[in-house]
């Protein structure tokens, strides 16, 4: 009976030390709940760190390994930062070196800003940020849905920038980055691939930067100057601006057009980007020459 009593106690106190150690080995954030093959930490708003100029968030995943294996706690880590609201100061979220994890963001409402770094995952769904002058959100995977990233207090003497970057993809869903027709620079470069669907990225300047680009027919880039395109492989894509850059190629228009990119009509769309270049150059030269010159020189070149 005394042997059963110790073996009882034995595993209470195990399971309190475990459940010390859940919070504990994922940075005390809030409530965690252990899965199979996960941990769940439920980020609490009192839990969050406070500076003086700026709130810290750290999802940093498991840290002391060892701890954590003794007690079979070693699990990816899914933090969930939902219905938090920080409007006095500017929120910092990161995770430098752990990418066995990944971090969900959503109906939050930060109002003065947000920065995300992190080596791993992340989800933003439906928050609320009202102003910022540089945006920054650099991750492995990185996914936007459901929301305005525009700057509500902007003015059109503002300069603003806002930077989506990932080691791997960017996935907007339903989302509107940017606005055309402030002083916005949207700059979006992801290593593998970047897909839009029922999404706009708007600036005076956008560029958008990955080995594959993919966007659905109710997606765009609009520049109000410029679009800088660069890509191996674009299935489709809906630009409006009076200048496009697709591969190092300078194309101006003479006014703000949209132009489809597909493709299957990469070499139809390269030799009309030509033409227009051929033409737009020609319009020059006749501007400038003599009558008679026009009917020898330009007219051969054409035919070249």
């Amino acid at each position: 009976m005394k042997m059963f009593k110790n073996a009882i106690r034995k595993i209470l106190l195990t399971n309190i030390v475990r459940n010390f150690y859940k919070g504990y080995l994922v940075g005390n954030l809030g409530k965690v709940v252990e899965e199979e093959d996960k941990l769940i930490c439920y980020v609490e708003q009192s839990k969050i760190k406070k500076g003086i100029y700026e709130y810290f968030i750290e999802c940093n995943g498991i840290e002391g390994k060892e701890l954590a294996k003794r007690y079979n706690l070693d699990k990816p880590v899914h933090y969930i930062i939902e219905g938090i609201t920080l409007k006095d100061k500017k929120v910092y979220i990161y995770n430098f070196h752990n990418d066995d994890c990944n971090i969900t963001i959503k109906n939050c409402d930060f109002d003065w800003g947000c920065s995300i770094t992190a080596n791993c995952d992340c989800t933003i769904d439906s928050i609320h940020i009202r102003a910022f002058h540089l945006l920054m959100i650099d991750t492995k995977n990185l996914t936007i849905k459901n929301m305005d990233l525009t700057n509500e207090l902007a003015n059109a003497s503002a300069d603003l920038s806002i930077r989506l970057g990932a080691t791997e993809n960017i996935n907007l869903i339903n989302a509107n980055i940017g606005k055309e027709k402030e002083r916005t620079k949207v700059s979006m470069i992801a290593y593998k691939n970047i897909e839009l669907t029922n999404s706009t990225v708007n600036g005076k300047e956008v560029e958008c930067e990955s080995k594959d680009i993919i966007t659905n027919d109710n997606s765009s880039l609009n520049g109000t100057d410029k679009v800088k395109i660069k890509s191996d492989n674009i299935d489709r894509i809906n630009i409006s601006s009076s200048t496009i850059v697709y591969n190092d190629k300078v194309i101006e228009q003479e006014e703000k057009k949209e132009v489809i990119i597909e493709k299957k009509d990469d070499d139809l769309t390269n030799k009309r980007l030509e033409l227009i270049s051929l033409l737009r150059n020609l319009k020059e030269v006749c501007e400038n020459t003599a009558i008679g010159e026009i009917r020898h020189k330009p007219f051969e070149k054409v035919k070249k």
